[in-house]
């Protein structure tokens, strides 16, 4: 949904109920880096897991910079650290429906101003009960909730920017071979390297070449 002047992202995953969806964290990830957005990493619901559920999430985001939270919210637990970053900024708060996000907005607000709701037992998936936008003020900042969605477009991207849209690409942009590389099928190339060495996640490179063959294909049936 359409939300102006976005300084900030609380992008909101749980563990299980739902379970965790790192193609869908990894779409929502390129969003913020085309739109210039800070992002905070959310991970809620904590308590139904063991310390061991947590490290693929933690390797998968290795060298991204990307701050993670850990999150019981309905308990309140990792909430105060979220509502310290929250002045001077525009807060998205965003994710899968059934992740606790408007848990955590009526934590953040001190009151109930979002309805909450419980996982489809059928779907195994979030019953979506924010149908709308809200712009909250809290403190010196504003923060709003979206509907929860389980998709995201990235069709508009061009080709040639997605490389720049990967936070740990950087430390390696015009070391390979090629000034050109799209760090795919180039010889002698700095990424492919660091995915095998284990400095990038494999798991996000594969969504990287993923990404830039369906937007390959794109653009030869344009």
């Amino acid at each position: 949904p359409p939300v102006a002047n976005v300084t900030q992202a609380f992008i909101v995953f749980s563990i299980i109920n739902p379970e965790f969806n790192s193609y869908l964290l990894n779409k929502f990830l390129i969003l913020c880096e085309m739109n210039d957005i800070k992002v905070k990493i959310c991970i809620n619901k904590i308590d139904m897991v063991d310390k061991e559920a947590l490290k693929p999430i933690q390797d998968l985001l290795k060298n991204t910079g990307y701050e993670l939270k850990l999150l019981n919210a309905k308990k309140g637990i990792g909430i105060d650290d979220l509502k310290k970053s929250l002045e001077n900024n525009i807060t998205v708060v965003c994710g899968p429906s059934g992740v606790g996000k408007s848990t955590i907005m009526n934590y953040i607000a001190g009151s109930n101003i979002m309805k909450t709701g419980n996982i489809s037992d059928k779907l195994k998936r979030g019953k979506n009960t924010t149908r709308h936008c809200e712009l909250v003020t809290v403190g010196e900042g504003f923060v709003v909730d979206t509907p929860g969605f389980s998709s995201l477009d990235l069709n508009f991207i061009e080709k040639d920017e997605l490389k720049d849209l990967f936070p740990e690409f950087l430390p390696y942009s015009g070391l390979c071979k090629f000034s050109t590389c799209m760090h795919h099928k180039e010889p002698q190339c700095k990424i492919k390297e660091a995915v095998e060495k284990g400095e990038i996640s494999r798991e996000r490179y594969d969504f990287y070449i993923d990404t830039l063959n369906k937007l390959s294909v794109r653009r030869n049936y344009k």
